[in-house]
């Protein structure tokens, strides 16, 4: 809240939400177990990116799951990269 709705700084734009309540947070927040604090920051400031991508700063609900789903799919792509260099290393790296 304090970076998305209420932004520090005299210019940082207000981002405005549009049918977002507890329950789609606590939909959320669910969908989102297990994130680090790292992960769930980098959500927040896809949040605002796509608010900011709006005319008026407006984050609506739909905007709001579509960034979550693309956040986890990236992350997910993320992790099968990793798993992909560790398991070349190993190849490259074990003696046949």
């Amino acid at each position: 809240e304090k970076y998305l709705l209420n932004p520090p700084g005299r210019w940082a734009k207000k981002v405005q939400t549009v049918d977002i309540g507890d329950e789609e947070i606590d939909r959320v927040v669910a969908e989102t177990e297990g994130f680090s604090g790292r992960a769930i920051s980098k959500l927040a400031i896809a949040w605002q990116a796509a608010a900011y991508g709006t005319d008026g700063a407006i984050l609506d609900q739909e905007s709001f799951f579509r960034t979550v789903e693309q956040h986890k799919h990236s992350m997910g792509k993320k992790e099968e990269w990793i798993q992909h260099a560790h398991e070349r290393a190993e190849m490259l790296t074990t003696d046949r």
